[in-house]
């Protein structure tokens, strides 16, 4: 068995009284025993870039790099393909209903998609690639992240509510944001930004400061 990098002999010293040890080990036996790999979804012309599971269990999405998002049942068969964006699609996700699919694209839009795979709206507004897409928990809001430096919030008609700007143009030279999610109340939104200097921050909704703002050297 191969996990990363292996551990020397002599570098790391763990005590099998220790329960870091044990929490290792028991990690370890579950990986080599009790994994095992149930369907393999192949498909796609490139590399996947995001996959998730629908909120209701019974589709999983897988977003490419040769620029489509497809939809699969539990069992592996491919359901839909979602042709539309003319760039890698970075990211996708479900809303709470498991209804409606946004993915994010390298040619700056965001789109909304139905279970069937038909296109329902494109978000125009980004001026760089768009890495992260996120619903909030009553599925009415979307957030999209992007190399822009920017992060914008969306209504489920397309409308543009808010933009957040990174605090510092230095961040968005380093890659903008890579990440958004929402808090579980809605109300919040997370972001990673930076490649080299990475950053980590909360934005309250409504606010165009950060409540938190933590750089990583």
């Amino acid at each position: 068995m191969r996990a990363g990098k292996p551990i020397l002999a002599g570098k790391i010293r763990l005590n099998p009284e220790d329960e870091t040890w044990r929490q290792v080990h028991k990690a370890l036996q579950w990986s080599m025993f009790y994994v095992r790999e149930q369907n393999r979804l192949e498909g796609h012309e490139d590399e996947v870039w995001s996959v998730n599971f629908s909120p209701d269990g019974q589709l999983i999405a897988t977003a490419s790099a040769d620029g489509t998002v497809k939809l699969w049942n539990r069992e592996g068969q491919e359901l839909t393909t979602l042709i539309g964006h003319k760039g890698i699609v970075a990211s996708v996700a479900f809303s709470p209903d498991s209804q409606t699919i946004a993915t994010a694209s390298f040619d700056k839009t965001v789109k909304l998609w139905n279970r069937k795979g038909q296109e329902l709206k494109t978000l125009i507004g980004h001026k760089g690639w768009v890495y992260s897409v996120s619903f909030s928990s009553d599925g009415q809001t979307i957030a999209s992240a992007s190399k822009d430096g920017t992060v914008e919030v969306w209504n489920r008609e397309g409308v543009l509510l808010q933009i957040f700007k990174l605090p510092t143009p230095a961040n968005k030279s380093d890659g903008g944001f890579n990440t958004v999610t929402f808090s579980p109340d809605g109300k919040k939104l997370q972001h990673q930004a930076g490649m080299e200097r990475l950053s980590f921050g909360v934005w309250k909704m409504g606010k165009n400061k950060p409540l938190e703002d933590i750089k990583v050297q």
